[in-house]
């Protein structure tokens, strides 16, 4: 089976994002984990001299619910569409780098979209627009479970009950801005329905992951089996506060995308937020076979490494 784009993968169920996987380290590694919640691991490094100390202003500002969507900021009004194939679940903002004279502030937003309907809904991208007090783009990425049509060709879709996660990032908005924003709009563009796809599967199996304390802060501690070779791996942890909140998107890279061969294992964690968190959505990537350059391109996969080379541009106040 081959891969035409960086973004292929599962997470022990084949294309399905994983709901903080409290799997241990006696899991059955050839079990199938389903959806779970959990708290930070009593089996992790969450204890000791070397644990993280939670810094001031972690879960502030209070969430509630608006018009069904979780947010911390119930002041500004959200426009969702399409408000009948999707429900927008939660919706959170973080500034950074309010303190650095040499860039402006970066304004971070994690949100999580649901699919309402029974076909898959598949090449999800965002449109998403904040009145701060002038409208303003947030570069958004929209990740996804991988699925897969009869001949091998993958999609980013997501299910009916299955959720897609939404991060994006802008600069130029500070926490001013951010209590005078008024209007969100999120639009998600033009997404196509087909029946004629389904979960990935194979991959890398997670054998563990879980909520862990670091002296650099508070990460997800993980381990892949690799049944068939892959390269270009990638593993990345959403993590939700206790206020029901994405909170961060964190990565980890073990192999630095180089090949992973069949029958090894690898552990790994990610890098660290400040903020203490036990519920995580996870997700994985990889390309299938061994490193190579010649791996083609779909349009869509195109489009999101455009969107993300922009994000990193923002990120780096460029």
């Amino acid at each position: 089976m081959s891969c035409l784009a960086f973004g292929c993968g599962d997470d022990g169920v084949p294309g399905r994002l994983f709901y903080d996987a409290s799997l241990g380290d006696a899991a059955d590694t050839d079990a199938t984990p389903g959806p779970d919640t959990g708290t930070l691991s009593d089996a992790g490094r969450d204890t000791g001299p070397d644990a993280a100390v939670s810094p001031p202003g972690c879960g502030t500002p209070p969430a509630g619910t608006v018009s069904g969507t979780r947010t911390a900021h119930p002041h500004i009004a959200i426009n969702f569409s399409p408000a009948t194939t999707f429900s927008l679940l939660s919706s959170n903002f973080r500034i950074e780098d309010e303190d650095d004279p040499e860039r402006e502030p970066l304004l971070r937003w994690y949100a999580e979209i649901q699919s309402n309907v029974s076909t898959p809904q598949c090449g999800l991208f965002a449109e998403v627009e904040l009145l701060a007090p002038s409208a303003r783009e947030i570069v958004t990425i929209v990740e996804t479970d991988r699925y897969e049509d009869r001949f091998e060709i993958r999609s980013r879709c997501i299910g009916l009950g299955e959720v897609a996660i939404l991060v994006g990032v802008q600069r130029g908005i500070s926490s001013a801005d951010l209590d005078d924003a008024s209007f969100l709009s999120v639009r998600i563009d033009d997404p196509w329905a087909r029946d004629d796809v389904f979960p990935v599967v194979g991959g890398p199996v997670l054998t563990r992951q879980t909520a862990a304390s670091t002296a650099e802060g508070f990460v997800v501690d993980a381990e892949i089996r690799v049944p068939e070779n892959i390269w270009n791996y990638g593993y990345r942890a959403y993590p939700r506060d206790a206020r029901g909140l994405l909170i961060d998107e964190l990565l980890a890279f073990p192999g630095e995308l180089e090949t992973l061969y069949a029958g090894s294992t690898h552990a790994f964690s990610t890098d660290a937020n400040p903020c203490p968190f036990g519920e995580f959505l996870s997700l994985q990537t990889w390309l299938d076979g061994e490193a190579s350059k010649s791996n083609a391109r779909t349009p869509s996969e195109r489009r999101r490494a455009a969107i993300r080379s922009e994000m990193r541009q923002l990120e780096a106040g460029r």
